[in-house]
């Protein structure tokens, strides 16, 4: 009975240990490095030879996704990783340890910046990943890959009424709804300094619908259409500094203009701002005299390429009933307006009120919006 025992022993795998989390690091780019969101690839390989020393596997993003929905095991000590930008030392490096990355341009899965390991509670539409930066300690890695939480603490003592929606435009240009990127610094500073939830869009909807209580603090800060300083081919302010200060944005995308692969980060989540109805930025309220199929068959092209059909934003603000009803048939949950004041549960999820951002909104300004009306 003994010997049986031990030859069961043997013949069972290691490391067979039930897997409840999963790490997911993104790299956001490994090279020369310029920014602190970028990896050196001295410590890149330092950490995958790190990796290896502890008996880490890599898996792909199949294998994370059937873990997920109980269809395979997976090791116990399992990470995915994620890099955006690919390269020949990259892969050489690679083959050095045999191990497997993802490349972030699979649309199918919307990583979320929560700091913290994913878990099978976790969706596809928010998969919580860690984003490593250059300058990140070895024992912070160290907890990264054991699944430690560093996702902000908020006080939750006073629960929100209502949520201010920012709606910033374009940075570093001379249009009255351009404010400079020293200034939308200045607003990201003023918001993390005084405890301020920045919401994704998924916290939000679960908000509005009573599903989840927020912090008092909160807010959702979006972008239109995805103009000048806010991609990497345009001035490239916006992501960096989301990335710096730890925060979230969500920017509704012209995708028959912009390109959606020069706004990726895991702190920036993109829904649509139509495909071709906004005529590239311009105010020409093609809507209004377009039918409901019309408005829905523009609206799946820019669906296909964001691959999300949460909540959405009016060109230049104009609805009328015929959009509103494409946007129903089409599955969306809300859609944004102006009118300059906060959104409360009561309403209407298809009229739903932002604070407009100008070239001379201060950190004043900022203040007001955040906390009256």
């Amino acid at each position: 009975m003994k010997k049986w025992l031990l030859l069961l022993l043997l013949l069972l795998p290691l490391n067979v240990k039930a897997k409840d989390s999963v790490s997911i690091m993104y790299y956001k780019n490994i090279g020369n490095c310029e920014t602190e969101t970028c990896t050196s690839e001295s410590l890149f390989n330092m950490q995958l030879m790190y990796l290896k020393s502890m008996n880490y596997e890599t898996i792909t993003l199949e294998d994370f996704l059937k873990w997920q929905n109980n269809e395979k095991e997976i090791n116990d000590k399992s990470v995915l990783i994620i890099v955006e930008n690919k390269s020949e030392n990259l892969d050489n490096i690679l083959k050095t340890y045999n191990y497997q990355i993802n490349y972030f341009e699979n649309f199918d899965v919307r990583y979320i910046d929560f700091n913290k390991a994913a878990t099978k509670d976790d969706t596809a539409d928010n998969e919580p990943i860690y984003l490593i930066k250059d300058n990140m300690l070895a024992d912070k890695y160290k907890e990264i890959i054991d699944g430690k939480s560093f996702a902000e603490e908020f006080d939750y003592s006073e629960t929100a009424t209502k949520v201010p929606v920012l709606n910033y435009h374009f940075l570093n240009c001379n249009e009255i709804i351009c404010l400079s990127p020293e200034m939308f610094e200045q607003h990201l500073i003023y918001m993390k300094e005084n405890g301020y939830k920045t919401l994704t869009v998924q916290e939000f909807i679960d908000w509005k619908e009573g599903k989840i209580d927020l912090p008092k603090k909160s807010v959702l800060i979006t972008f239109d259409d995805g103009g000048a300083g806010t991609s990497r081919i345009n001035g490239n302010y916006l992501i960096p500094l989301l990335e710096k200060y730890d925060m979230h944005a969500t920017l509704f995308l012209i995708t028959s203009f912009w390109d959606i692969h020069d706004y990726i980060s895991p702190n920036l989540e993109i829904e649509s701002h139509t495909d071709a109805i906004h005529d590239g930025g311009a105010c020409t309220y093609k809507a209004r005299y377009m039918s409901v199929e019309e408005i829905k068959a523009d609206m799946q092209k820019s669906i296909d390429i964001v691959n999300s059909h949460k909540i959405f934003a009016y060109p230049c603000y104009y609805y009328n009933d015929n959009f509103i009803e494409a946007l129903k048939e089409l599955g969306f949950k809300e859609a944004f307006i102006g009118e300059n004041v906060s959104v409360r549960r009561g309403n209407n999820d298809f009229l739903l009120p932002r604070k407009v951002i100008i070239d001379s909104t201060n950190v004043d300004d900022l203040k007001y919006y955040l906390e009256v009306n």
